[in-house]
Formats: C-alpha cells, structure tokens, sequence
C-alpha cells in the first residue's frame, strides 16, 4: 500500500499550477460581476471598473487579505464609476450590493465586511459590559498567586489577571515563553475563587494546540489547592469540535441562537483564527460569559483571510477609572501604570495585554535574541548573533546546501527516533516524544527545499535504518513513518495537524497510532488515513501551536512571498533549546525587511461599533428624558 501523498491546498505561491488555478477563478468572478452590471444597464466604463475591482480583490483574499485598498479607492470620480456600476456601495449602505466600500478606501466582498461588523459588534458589546467587581475572596486570591512578586512592581502576568478579573473580555498577547499559559492557571484560579462552579471551555484552531494547551496547563497546575486543581478543565477542544461543525451542511450547531454552554471561554493559539471562524466562535458565546483571547501578535496569521488577532492586539489603551481599580488589584502605584496610554475603558483596546518578559530563553538566550531581533526587523542584530561564536543554539548550515549535507543534518538530528526503531521499539508514546525532540520546517511544500523534498531523504533514511526488511518500493508506506493529519475526522475525534506514526498491528498490517490529549492512544488503520502525508519535515504554518527541542528551518532558496518576517520568527520560536537555519544571507535579509500585511478594516469596525453604541445609548437617554 503507498505511502499517504494528498496534500492540502496551501498559500505557496511559488507553485504555478496553483497559482493560475486562483487567477482563474478571480477572471470567472470579473466576469460575473461585468455581466451582472451589464444587465443593470451600467456603462461600459463601469463595467470594466467593477469587473477589475472584482478580479483584483479575488486574488488579494487569496493572498491572506480581507479587503483590496487602493490609491484611487479615495478619488470621488473613481467611486461613483464603482457606484454607477451597480455592483459596490458604500459600507454605511451597503443594500444588497456584492462588493462595498468603505470611507477608507477599501473594496470588499459584501459577506467579509459583514464578518467584519459582526465581530466588531460582538467583542464591542464584551469591552463595554459594566465592569465586574472583585470579590474578597478573589482579590486575595490574586495577591496569594503574586505574592513573589516584589511590592510596588509592576508584573505584566498578575496585570493580566487582574485585567480579566475585572471584564468580559481579554486579548492577552505574548511570545513563546511569556507567560501565557501561566498567566491562565493563575486566572483560573483567582475566577474559581470567586465563582467555584464557573463553567470553563478551552479550545484552539488545531487539535495539536488543543492537546498542548491542556498538558501546558496540568503542567502548570500542580501548586494550585486541591478544590481549584480538580475544578479546572481536563479537556481542550478544536474551535470546530467546540462549535459543533457538522460537515453533512457546513453548518455549526452553537451559535448566537443556540450558544455554548460555559461561563468563561479560552480560547489558545488565537492567531491562527481567520476571520469568519473568529466571528462565528465570538457570537456564539452565552450573555454574560467571559472571553480570554491568547496569542502571539507577531506570529504568521491564519491561512484563511484575515489577521483577526494582530489587528486586535495591536493597541493598548487603560481608561482613568480603569486604571485605579487594576492598581488597587494588584497592590501597586497607579502612577506604575503610566507607561499605558490613556483611553476608554468601553473599548476593546482597554482590554488588550501584552506579555514581553520571556522566561523560556533564558539559558538559551541567543535563541530569544535572534527571534527578537527578526521579530523587529534588525537585521544586523540577527546576523550578529548568527556570527557569534560563543554560543551553541543557533547555527546557521553551509550554502548552498549539498545533498550529502542534507542528510546528514536529517540523519543526526532523528538518530534517537531511527536508533529506537533499529532496536525493535513500537511503543507508540516513547516514538512519539522522540519524535518531538527534533523537526524540519520548512518555508515551501515543492521544491529542493521544500516538505515533499525533505519528507523523501528522511524516508530514505528511516528504510535505512529499518535494515533488510524494509520495502524496495520507495512509495510504500514504512513501519515508524510519522504522520500528519490535513483534514479533521470527527467521528475519530482527530484533527488537522495531529500527529501519529505508522506501526504494525499483531498481524503486522500497518496502522496509525495517535495519543490523544488524555494520553490514550488511538489505532486507525492505514486505508482510513487517506488525507495525511509524513511529517519529519512540516510547514512553518503546520507548525504552529508546536513546540521542539530542536529544528532545523530551511528557507527557500530565492527572494519571494514566502521568505517573511513573521514565518521565520514563528519557525525559530517552535524551538526550545537549539536551532539550524538553512537561509542565503539574500533571503534572511529579505525575509527581516519583509513584514507581512494583511489588510483588513477590523480596528475600523470595533470605532464604529463603539460610536454606534453610544450614539444608541444618547438617543434612548434623549427619548426617556422628554
């Protein structure tokens, strides 16, 4: 039986079947929207503007963006030729128009204006709820989680705490080894305090993140008091498990209508969250229920359209009132708070914290120091601690890269996993955290520095290793074969980006052997794992929600869409103790200078929220005065 191959569709650009397939479809919809305005008797000239401004913004939503901007989009001659076209309208009346403007300038498809709105509307609704007051109990269970920390200091993980102690909603971001998850133990645990029979829900976009938000946070549990360590949640959910996804009508079965039933959701990993799935998991939540957003701002957005977290966590405000209250919490001066801008504390951006102390590179400091300084696109800084020879966990491989290097990288960095495969392991678990300790990411799927490249020699490898008996065919699936899931099976209760390995049953037929988050294993046989593929080596985006000892990042070999600022921070943040970069000084370069920006109207939106709300809130006092 061949080894799984199907891929899922992804964002590599440099794949030009790919890429036409897309420009195909956006010349289809142009010419949809030309024929349409034709019908509504629209000119020839607005025609073909509506009809180029539907081409173009096809291809920007496959780029990641939500929206296309335009120069021109503000010229008012340019705008009513869109008008006249029948096909846009303005966002402030937007009828039933396909595509609508804003006063910004930006062009959308009318369904992803509405994601915009509706979620803007709904975390609105969550900045503005009265605050909530602290109980005794809670506050000085706030004190008891902090109370190393120095008096009078300012502690960026009781702040948060504190932040979420007070309010329905917290976008909590930070960098591997901040303090997130800590920062939620602790907070489970002041709220459980206060409400001990606070209903509690933990999910991520991935079953990976899941499973690693709950073992991150029984790892982290252990010092807590018995009746707030048996309160807290055993189990994390996929957003979609979470929402009930029933794939027979792509329809969720929790929704504004129907809601979840929890009292505080958590939601990991928050910047792998595109835009609709953001929208649909925010209205879904019950009047009332808290929200905590985790994530890191400067980390590689979702695949989908959108950078719903980025553009969420990209302001940090503290209104006046706000700001005494956090104080008075967290046993501190509130002029300690004044490095905080000032704002409203009914916005969204007065419920935002950031994390910057990084606890995990401490004794592997070069590592936190070239994430940071990719992170703020120095790129000499990066190069400097590249160069330095007196540390060890950053190493850069010679270029260009050589077959033979190639594999002997590969050979050394899965020697533990080959060596426990040679002497006859098949315990599942022990291959499984082997297997953790190293891994390959890549930029690109196709090409010499591509998955499907570095999956080969690592198979080849793994036959090696496996001796004699291992299968000529080179497609044949091989006993200890790592793989990675590219779709969710909900009646396995598996995921995308699960990973298992391939072992022989007692008749010796392979099957797939996955831990769950409980840390029972699952057998699937082989024939049901038809959308999977191996995962020595595993895209940046595939990896994320993960941690290793080690990787090795291999970037593509010329300048391009792929080589960006925050792939290459997510990459080299994946590692814990030691990382091998495969880069050109040419595409490392590029890569720091390159930011990437996906466009979107989000911050908009929530401001007109907000003034939408309170105009709302003066019209009702207006009509109950008189």
């Amino acid at each position: 039986m061949s080894a799984p191959t199907i891929h899922e569709p992804d964002h590599d650009l440099a794949q030009s079947t790919s890429s036409s397939g897309r420009l195909g479809f956006a010349d289809v919809f142009a010419d949809h929207i030309a024929r349409w305005s034709a019908r509504s008797g629209a000119t020839q000239t607005a025609q073909t503007a509506a009809a180029e401004g539907a081409r173009r913004l096809i291809i920007a939503m496959d780029e990641g963006h939500v929206c296309l901007v335009d120069p021109s989009f503000t010229d008012q001659s340019v705008v009513q030729c869109l008008f006249d076209s029948g096909m846009v309208a303005s966002h402030l009346e937007p009828g039933n128009r396909p595509m609508l403007l804003d006063t910004a300038g930006r062009l959308y498809l009318h369904r992803m204006l509405d994601h915009e709105q509706a979620l803007a509307r709904s975390l609105d609704a969550l900045a503005a709820a009265p605050s909530v007051h602290a109980t005794p109990s809670a506050a000085q269970a706030l004190r008891e989680r902090f109370a190393h920390v120095p008096g009078g200091t300012v502690d960026g993980q009781q702040l948060a705490c504190a932040s979420a102690l007070c309010s329905q909603v917290l976008v909590l971001s930070g960098g591997p080894g901040t303090g997130k998850t800590t920062t939620v133990v602790n907070l489970l645990a002041v709220l459980l305090a206060q409400t001990p029979s606070l209903r509690i829900a933990l999910c991520a976009p991935t079953g990976k993140a899941a499973a690693r938000m709950v073992e991150s946070i029984r790892a982290r549990a252990g010092q807590l008091p018995a009746a707030v360590h048996e309160a807290l949640p055993q189990t994390a959910a996929t957003v979609h498990r979470l929402l009930g996804y029933q794939a027979h009508d792509r329809r969720f079965r929790h929704h504004a209508d129907n809601p979840l039933d929890c009292d505080l959701l958590v939601v990991d990993e928050a910047s792998m969250l595109d835009l609709a799935l953001a929208r649909r998991l925010v209205q879904a939540l019950p009047p009332g229920a808290r929200l905590i957003l985790l994530g890191d701002k400067d980390q590689l957005a979702s695949v989908e359209a959108g950078a719903v977290f980025s553009q969420l966590s990209q302001q940090r405000t503290l209104g006046t009132q706000q700001r005494e209250r956090l104080a008075a919490l967290c046993g501190i001066d509130v002029s300690s708070l004044d490095m905080i801008p000032g704002g409203d504390e009914d916005t969204l951006p007065a419920h935002v914290c950031w994390l910057t102390e990084n606890y995990r590179f401490r004794e592997q400091a070069a590592i936190g120091a070239l994430a940071a300084a990719v992170r703020d696109g120095q790129t000499d800084a990066a190069l400097a601690v590249l160069a330095d020879p007196a540390q060890e966990a950053v190493r850069r491989l010679p270029e260009p890269l050589s077959a033979a290097g190639i594999e002997d990288v590969l050979r050394t960095g899965f020697a533990e996993y080959f060596s426990l495969l040679a002497e006859g392991c098949r315990d599942a678990r022990t291959l499984l955290a082997a297997l953790g300790r190293f891994r390959v990411l890549c930029a690109q799927r196709q090409g010499p520095r591509g998955v499907s490249r570095l999956n080969a020699v690592a198979r080849q490898l793994l036959a090696r290793s496996l001796g004699p008996g291992a299968p000529d065919d080179t497609s044949a699936a091989l006993a200890g074969e790592p793989l990675m899931l590219l779709a969710n099976d909900y009646a396995l209760d598996l995921f995308n980006g699960d990973v298992g390995v391939l072992l022989p049953d007692a008749t010796g037929q392979l099957q797939g052997v996955f831990e769950r988050s409980d840390g029972s294993l699952l057998h699937v046989p082989l024939a049901r794992l038809t959308r999977a593929e191996t995962a020595f080596a595993i895209t940046v985006h595939k990896s994320q929600g993960s941690e290793f000892d080690a990787v090795l990042v291999v970037m593509p070999e010329a300048q391009g869409p792929l080589a960006s600022r925050e792939l290459l921070y997510t990459a080299l943040t994946r590692a814990r103790q030691r990382v091998l970069l495969a880069s050109t000084d040419a595409v490392l370069r590029h890569a720091i200078d390159t930011p990437t920006l996906r466009l979107g109207g989000l911050p908009d939106r929530l401001a007109e929220a907000a003034h939408a709300r309170r105009s709302a809130f003066k019209a009702q006092v207006a009509r109950e005065s008189r």
